[in-house]
């Protein structure tokens, strides 16, 4: 078996769904922030495995379906197959064991590969395997041996892949990769897996689209915890990445924390509340009233930090962070504005961002220029910015139109997590809910 696992889509088959499912190289720290993440992700590099010429190609994404919600939850399943301390893998055999036990069934290169994984669960002892060149004769394109010359990965029946999962036939091909059915030996469910031509220009593709899967169910955990928030009547009131934390235990799943700012909607008792990065416009404007739609606003910006890998409205203070939101979404209306105490700090009587340089010609028009940040930086006049200026390419129109409808200016035209959770983007490729449990009279 020669598969790097770098970077690959995996769908699992679970009681007749396809589930995407992921597998993350590095060991992440527990309860670790969701920042970290979003460090990885902006940063993505694929790895190899020490003994490996090829281009790393092969992730694994590992959703499985929570007890408590309709939606899977998202986990980690990492190539080390993580066991907490103190706790021992009852599957499997260590790499050292395995040799003992299949030394005939495994090649010379597989017995120095398999060194490189914690636990193994199949090796697939009655495949015909690959004639893998030891010695770097075979040329690099060819992965010594394990691709074609287009970059294809060979499959053979009954075979292995990474040492858990037996290749049981081909269910498609096309010009990104191969999908093949499989048994995971660990799960003991039958899992499709997509590899990745062992070229550049896919694996940055398949890079793009496991991003997108992972900050999609990232996105759903969120907003079934804001839903519950809102159905109790309470506002987090700090949501951001670093509130956001994976929770390690073997697999991962998120939990939002700090909860210490938060109240019920008819007990607010802050005024200053939000960081900066992620607060909403009617807490910069001081309106009358907040309400649970000011999450929502910091959800969307969080899952915009995700796709494009840094702050989407990093303004240097509230009039900055103010000028940043005109340039993007045009003026508030006067419905956003009509009770804001803080109002006539950002806007001018004559209705103008005060950010502007305002510009009378001769002929009476009024034109506006684009002003500068307290550090040199260009804020452009109200509406600008686009959409596809900030995402370039890294979402589709179904990402941009729910990002968008969660950063509306009016926290009544704004997504409810209900609202939210059955939007086409994140419904895309979800499975679907539980059938409901009729009671028995």
């Amino acid at each position: 078996m020669r598969v790097d696992l770098g970077l690959a889509a995996i769908y699992f088959e679970v009681m007749g769904a396809m589930k995407k499912t992921s597998r993350n190289r590095s060991k992440p720290q527990p309860s670790s922030s969701i920042k970290d993440l979003n460090r990885s992700l902006s940063s993505t590099t694929t790895t190899q495995l020490p003994s490996s010429r090829s281009a790393a190609r092969m992730a694994m994404y590992n959703f499985l379906t929570s007890v408590n919600t309709p939606y899977p939850a998202t986990v980690f399943v990492l190539p080390e197959d993580y066991v907490e301390e103190g706790k021992e893998n009852e599957k499997g055999l260590t790499p050292e064991e395995a040799i003992i036990k299949f030394a005939t069934h495994l090649t010379p290169y597989e017995k120095k590969e398999i060194l490189h994984y914690a636990r193994v669960y199949f090796v697939g002892p009655n495949a015909e395997k690959i004639g893998e060149s030891l010695d770097g004769t075979e040329e690099n394109k060819t992965n010594a041996g394990y691709d074609d010359d287009n970059g294809f990965y060979k499959i053979e029946d009954q075979d292995h892949i990474a040492y858990r999962y037996e290749v049981k036939d081909i269910r498609g091909k096309g010009s990104f990769g191969t999908v093949v059915k499989a048994y995971d030996h660990k799960t003991e469910k039958f899992v499709a897996i997509k590899i990745v031509r062992n070229e550049e220009k896919f694996r940055l593709l398949a890079e793009g689209e496991i991003r997108i899967l992972l900050v999609r169910k990232h996105a759903r955990a969120i907003l079934q915890c804001l839903q519950l928030l809102r159905a109790n009547k309470l506002i987090h009131f700090d949501l951001k990445p670093e509130n956001i934390c994976l929770k390690q235990n073997g697999r991962s799943e998120l939990k939002v924390i700090d909860f210490g700012a938060s109240c019920y909607e008819n007990q607010q008792t802050y005024t200053y509340i939000q960081s900066r990065h992620y607060r909403a416009p009617e807490v910069i404007l001081r309106s009358n009233k907040y309400g649970t739609p000011i999450d929502m606003w910091s959800f969307g910006c969080v899952v915009a930090e995700l796709i494009i890998g840094y702050p989407l409205l990093s303004g240097e203070d509230e009039h900055d962070q103010m000028a940043l939101m005109i340039e993007l979404l045009g003026m508030p209306p006067p419905r956003v504005t009509k009770h804001a105490k803080s109002k006539d700090a950002f806007i001018s009587s004559k209705g103008h961002p005060r950010y502007c340089t305002v510009v009378t010609k001769p002929n009476g028009k009024v034109s506006l220029s684009a002003g500068r940040s307290k550090r040199g930086y260009t804020r452009g006049t109200p509406g600008s910015k686009t959409w596809s200026q900030i995402f370039r390419n890294k979402g589709d129109k179904h990402f941009v139109d729910f990002i968008s409808r969660c950063l509306r200016w009016d926290p009544a035209q704004r997504l409810t997590p209900h609202q939210a959770l059955n939007h086409k983007w994140i419904t895309c490729g979800a499975p679907p809910p539980p059938p409901k449990k009729q009671k028995i009279n």
